[in-house]
């Protein structure tokens, strides 16, 4: 908390608002006095489980940023992607329940073969049905339906890599559930 308003007043004295080569001699120690206060911005504005993954988005953006421009982020420029990127994932968990809904409906009809015959492993379907619901569908898409990393991306309107790397959460979060059942 010392750090992070110590960081504010040195941002609010530079004349551009930015953080002096002296305060930030490189991106590791800059995003180490940024990255609490990115998270407490973010933990207002969306759930406890999506915290991680905005502020990753915010912070991944500054890091393109500070590559393409040589400088380091201002604090007000972090706050707005930080407020933009939290729109996306709300705009994001809309799309992720309508599809949802369509998952519902494959859940409900009876499995014959393949993939779905997996889930008359009773733990299993526990497990995936404790998993938040935006993992579930993810993981249903991906290997249920058998759709390729692409497809799922297409149809939750999200990159392939941020398909890459929410099923790599979706599946070590399934796993720690399924251990612990």
């Amino acid at each position: 908390m010392v750090v992070a308003m110590e960081t504010k007043r040195q941002m609010r004295d530079q004349p551009n608002g930015s953080v002096d080569a002296g305060l930030a001699p490189d991106f590791d120690a800059w995003h180490a006095q940024v990255e609490p206060v990115v998270r407490r911005f973010v933990q207002r504005r969306v759930t406890p489980d999506s915290v991680e993954d905005v502020v990753a988005a915010t912070l991944g953006a500054a890091w393109r940023r500070a590559q393409s421009t040589q400088e380091v982020p201002t604090m007000g420029w972090l706050m707005v992607t930080a407020r933009h990127k939290a729109a996306d994932h709300w705009r994001s968990e809309y799309r992720v329940a309508r599809l949802a809904g369509r998952a519902a409906s494959l859940r409900t009809s009876p499995a014959v073969e393949g993939p779905e015959a997996m889930l008359d492993d009773w733990s299993i379907r526990e497990t995936l049905d404790a998993l938040p619901e935006r993992y579930q569908v993810l993981l249903e898409l991906r290997y249920l339906e058998g759709r390729s990393q692409r497809e799922v991306a297409a149809l939750t309107d999200q990159s392939e890599r941020a398909v890459e790397s929410a099923l790599a959460r979706a599946r070590r979060h399934f796993r720690e559930l399924h251990r612990t059942a």
